[in-house]
């Protein structure tokens, strides 16, 4: 979807987590979790991801 709003028509290369596992766990095999990425996009979505949920423990919770 990330790849389509941009205007890219391209093959899935990735399954990508919407939320990362890394923080919620929990999610890991929900469906409604995933959307299909090219590698670029994945690699541009890891790099914001981390920006955002960088005030967060990995596997959830926020850091003291």
């Amino acid at each position: 979807m990330r790849c389509k709003a941009k205007g890219k028509l391209t093959p899935v290369d990735v399954v990508d987590h919407v939320k990362p596992v890394r923080y919620f766990p929990e999610l890991t095999m929900e469906p409604s979790n995933w959307q299909s990425l090219c590698y670029a996009c994945n690699a541009e979505k890891a790099r914001e991801d981390e920006a955002k949920y960088k005030h967060m423990q990995p596997g959830g919770g926020s850091k003291s």
